[in-house]
């Protein structure tokens, strides 16, 4: 995967767009409209938790203002590529699900496939060798390891919002609570993983 990744964001830099190509942009406005939790919303959210999503928000902000929107860094990704989106054959990999393919950060893309492996054992190794196997086609940038943690922080945020705007959907509906209260968990651990490295 990692090594999919590295050619795809290498291609990418020598990729023109034809005429009338719109993707959407995954960048601090495409992850983190504010407030998070949109105020149509009607959902029961303590102010105490709407606190810490919008914290949470605002030190991924920070982070991400460390990357910049140039052609080595930021171009077109795939957004979305976890185990279910990728299929193994003969040692090679077959991607699909473009839906979420849009103009963001490389490493953004890296950090989603980060985001789906991070509660599986093993998750230490496995993040090791999929950003190994990347730097052996591509190089990240210097500042990535203190980028890494707010852009997978920002993944929990950006489904987070996106579920928020599809409460048609009876199933996504039902699931909107707890995921609420787990991302509130998650972004409170991020804040600690970012008040400890200071």
């Amino acid at each position: 995967m990692g090594i999919f990744l590295a050619h795809l964001h290498q291609y990418n830099q020598q990729f023109t767009p034809p005429l009338g190509f719109v993707r959407p942009r995954f960048d601090e406005e495409g992850l983190l409209r504010t407030p998070i939790i949109p105020i149509e919303s009607n959902w029961p959210v303590s102010q105490s938790d709407r606190a810490v999503l919008e914290a949470a928000g605002k030190k991924i902000r920070a982070s991400m203002q460390y990357l910049s929107q140039e052609d080595d860094l930021f171009g077109l990704i795939h957004g979305d590529l976890h185990c279910a989106n990728c299929k193994f054959y003969r040692g090679k990999i077959q991607v699909f699900d473009f839906d979420d393919s849009g103009w963001g950060y490389y490493l953004y893309d890296l950090a989603v496939t980060l985001y789906y492996l991070r509660h599986r054992s093993g998750y230490v190794v496995l993040r090791k060798v999929l950003l190994d196997s990347y730097q052996q086609i591509r190089s990240l940038p210097k500042q990535y390891e203190s980028c890494l943690e707010a852009l997978i922080a920002a993944r929990r945020l950006h489904l987070l919002r996106d579920l928020l705007q599809r409460q048609d959907n009876p199933k996504l509906r039902a699931l909107t609570p707890k995921y609420i209260q787990d991302s509130v968990t998650d972004m409170g651990k991020f804040l600690e993983i970012i008040a400890d490295r200071r």
